[in-house]
């Protein structure tokens, strides 16, 4: 059995969007799970700022703390003994260091949606360290890989960085989709087709995530401008942070955060109400919210890009070039709009889709993973 970790809470569902969350749970269901370790966080701050005083000092330049050797020390100190001895999947990167894993006997499996190359080299994230400092990261993410006994990636994207920028052996590296964040045994109801959108009633794009600017919001209400100039009716249907300006936008109506664990009925409605879900990230590792919209049947739209690729395809969805300008883009959603056959053909196959956007079906495919490496 394995232990399952991540920097933070695991078991808050609120923590990394509740992937750990859901995936733990999903394998301790199944009994290949055995432990949630939480990493406390709270003195995180304090020591950052010490840190980061002692770097400026040195004349280092401040930033990185949370992927130096002095905070992953900081977190290896909360593992017990039993903890480093065992069997690890973590969603880090860095943490726990193969070497402290090693020191104690222990195994260490990667489940990551990016690698460090690939968020540095992603502007959106805004990871701005001095060279060194990021040599420094590299080197201590390699070493893990290095010695791990499984990468696991959640796309084509990370899996391909993992071989190609770190020359990790493609034996020991595979690729597992997530699932959606949403506990489907409460949801009894699907995604059905709903005629006369853009025409007697608006056709609604559906926005989930608190980066909204860098997830695309306002690509997003561009599109709609276009299409309401057209006479076609449509507006935005967002959940998340919204920021008070968006009340600025008038085809942008703002829902506020949803709770998925207590108001997981109010979540469903929202997704089911919309026509499409939209994810057009400038940056993006895979983009989870797709998958909550997929799970429940509702096609999506977004760009081909980085890990999104991953998530959305043709048979379900609208897939744009980033280099596509909003005419273009608008042209494409236009045509789906007022082609309801076309609407109808989507729909179904997102619902055939929400089969496999489940943990359910990501912890069978652990399970054969590990069967498959005996």
């Amino acid at each position: 059995m394995y232990n399952v970790t991540l920097l933070g809470d695991l078991s808050n569902i609120n923590c990394w969007s509740g992937i750990g969350f859901y995936f733990f749970n999903a394998g301790k269901n199944k009994s290949i799970f055995n432990k949630a370790i939480t990493i406390n966080l709270k003195k995180y701050n304090n020591k950052k700022i010490i840190w980061n005083l002692k770097e400026l000092v040195k004349l280092h330049g401040i930033g990185g703390y949370q992927y130096s050797n002095k905070f992953l020390e900081f977190a290896e100190k909360q593992l017990t003994l039993n903890e480093l001895q065992s069997n690890i999947i973590t969603f880090s990167q860095h943490f726990p260091r193969y070497n402290t894993i090693q020191k104690y006997g222990g195994e260490l499996i990667h489940y990551i949606d990016s690698t460090f190359i690939q968020l540095s080299n992603s502007k959106s994230y805004g990871i701005n360290l001095p060279s060194k400092k990021i040599s420094e990261v590299l080197k201590i993410e390699k070493n893990n890989y290095n010695g791990a006994k499984l990468i696991v990636t959640m796309s084509d994207w990370a899996l391909n960085s993992v071989i190609n920028d770190y020359g990790i052996n493609k034996d020991k590296v595979f690729k597992i989709l997530p699932g959606a964040n949403l506990d489907l045994s409460k949801i009894l109801v699907r995604k059905s087709f709903i005629p006369g959108a853009g025409k007697q009633r608006p056709f609604i794009f559906g926005f989930i995530g608190k980066d909204f600017e860098r997830k695309g919001l306002f690509l997003i209400n561009t599109i709609v401008e276009n299409l309401n100039k057209r006479n076609i009716l449509s507006e935005i249907h967002a959940i998340g942070y919204n920021p008070s300006h968006t009340k600025d936008y008038k085809y942008i109506k703002a829902f506020g955060f949803i709770n998925k664990n207590t108001e997981i009925d109010n979540f469903a409605k929202f997704i089911i109400n919309c026509d499409i879900g939209c994810l057009f990230s400038s940056d993006e590792a895979l983009g989870i919210s797709i998958l909550e919209f997929l799970s429940l049947g509702v096609p999506v739209a977004g760009f081909s890009h980085q890990g999104m690729s991953e998530t959305i395809k043709d048979d379900y969805g609208l897939r744009f070039n980033k280099e596509q300008n909003t005419e273009e883009m608008t042209d494409s959603i236009a045509e789906y709009i007022l082609n309801e056959e076309i609407q109808k053909v989507k729909i179904q196959k997102a619902l055939e889709y929400s089969e496999y956007a489940t943990w359910e079906r990501c912890i069978n495919d652990w399970e054969n993973l590990f069967e498959k490496l005996g």
